[in-house]
């Protein structure tokens, strides 16, 4: 039985048309990226949680490494983490 290589069967047509969908949508994820002022206020607030986070590291080693009690390191850590909330 020989078969028709000119026709392509369903399966490749689905991994074509799977493939295809996977490339727009990565595409379109970035898309917001490529307006200037967005692209500063989305830098500007990755950069901003960065440093928030890396804030609430230092405060809560600080106060370890000065008072060496845990239950003073969890009340500052909550106290750091009240306004988020």
């Amino acid at each position: 039985m020989e078969t028709d290589h000119s026709t392509p069967d369903r399966a490749h047509l689905a991994a074509s048309a799977e493939q295809t969908r996977y490339r727009v949508s990565i595409s379109s994820t970035f898309e917001s990226l490529r307006v200037r002022d967005y692209r500063y206020y989305f830098i500007s607030s990755l950069a901003f949680m960065s440093c928030m986070n890396i804030q609430m590291v230092a405060s809560g080693w600080f106060t370890y490494k000065l008072t060496g009690s845990s239950a003073l390191l969890g009340i500052t850590l909550l106290a750091n983490a009240i306004p988020g909330i």
